[in-house]
């Protein structure tokens, strides 16, 4: 995907001035990456990933991974 992720934690939704209590915040995408080319970017939170629930950085690495290259 071409981004850095971490768990959106209170200490996160507070300087991030975020409504979202689970998921994965974006805080950075690499240039000329699949989720650069999708849209997305550094604020966003990734709540659902391939028809999955992602409540922490480390459940979108586990969707990810899980997810054969090459779908979008």
């Amino acid at each position: 995907m071409g981004v850095e992720v971490v768990s959106v934690t209170p200490a996160e939704r507070s300087s991030w001035g975020l409504t979202a209590t689970s998921g994965a915040l974006v805080v950075s995408v690499f240039p000329g990456a699949p989720a650069t080319l999708a849209g997305i970017g550094a604020g966003d939170v990734i709540v659902r990933f391939a028809g999955r629930t992602i409540t922490t950085d480390v459940s979108l690495t586990v969707a990810v991974r899980a997810t054969r290259p090459g779908k979008e």
